[in-house]
């Protein structure tokens, strides 16, 4: 069950026409503060694209549309109205946003996938819960026990630079 969901996970990925959506969002950078964890699109992401059992994953567009606003839809008003964005500004800057944070959660779906194929244990966990302890990836190895993962991906973005201050768990290290 494991490979496939990596091969479905995979073929899904391909159809990604990356150009598209950074000729759309490359620009648009007017909604970038920090966003409450109720309107962050992570549970969403988390849900229907990590072991979802879905056949077919959606595109940024209609997880945006279909998954995303509908589950934030009240919160979002009024965090707007809390930033005092006009109704134009915010809903131009938050798909460019949220495709953001939907691109780079791909990449360590993915993983996450490898990893589940790789040790075909169905151990490994990803949740909003493990996220906001900067765990992006959780998982159990044979004679080492739990291990945790935190993806750092390389980024220009001034407000990427300050993480959240969080007490790390203890976790055994690996030696690769």
């Amino acid at each position: 069950m494991t490979n496939y969901n990596l091969q479905n996970f995979e073929t899904f990925l391909s159809r990604i026409d990356l150009e598209d959506y950074r000729m759309r969002f490359k620009d648009i950078k007017i909604v970038e503060l920090d966003l409450p964890k109720e309107i962050q699109c992570l549970a969403a992401i988390y849900s229907h694209y990590w072991k979802s059992g879905e056949d077919e994953f959606f595109m940024f567009d209609k997880f945006y549309k279909n998954l995303y606003l509908p589950s934030v839809k009240e919160n979002l008003e009024v965090f707007r109205k809390k930033a005092q964005f006009s109704c134009e500004t915010f809903y131009r800057g938050l798909p460019a946003r949220m495709y953001r944070t939907w691109a780079s959660l791909l990449t360590q779906v993915q993983g996450a996938y490898l990893i589940d194929t790789i040790y075909k244990n169905g151990n490994v966990k990803m949740s909003v819960n493990e996220d906001h302890k900067n765990r992006d990836i959780t998982f159990a190895l044979p004679n080492i026990g739990r291990c945790a993962l935190q993806i750092k991906k390389l980024t220009n973005r001034r407000e990427a630079f300050k993480l959240p201050k969080v007490e790390p768990e203890k976790v055994q290290p690996i030696n690769v």
